[in-house]
């Protein structure tokens, strides 16, 4: 039973460090807009974010009131993100986070043969 208990925690340990690991494009930003946020609301955003926050503007996604900054070197990314957020046009603002492609086949952990297991307790 210890066998199999100890077996458990570390797939789940492994499963929760693997979650954990959040990855993002250093230096680079995602703000996403109000929904009621028009294209001269947009527009009026985007010079703020210039001018005020220092910001590089790389693309916007119009229809979807998306927008991709870059931050100037030697700014602070959790100072930045928290002023953004504070922004009433600004429904949130988050790192540019890398997600990878997991096929359905791979496993992230260690697997875990439970009729083995099983039989090794019986």
């Amino acid at each position: 039973m210890n066998k199999v208990l100890s077996i458990f925690i570390l797939g789940l340990s492994l499963a929760t460090s693997h979650a954990l690991a959040v990855e993002f494009v250093p230096g680079e930003v995602i703000v996403k807009l109000r929904a009621q946020s028009s294209t001269v609301e947009a527009a009026a955003f985007v010079g703020r974010a210039v001018t005020t926050h220092r910001l590089s503007l790389k693309t916007s996604y119009e229809n979807l009131n998306i927008h991709h900054f870059k931050i100037n070197q030697g700014q602070n990314l959790d100072e930045v993100l928290n002023q953004l957020n504070q922004d009433p046009s600004v429904e949130f603002a988050e790192p540019n986070y890398i997600v990878h492609k997991q096929s359905a086949n791979s496993q992230t952990s260690a697997p875990i043969q439970l009729q083995n297991e099983w039989n090794s307790l019986t």
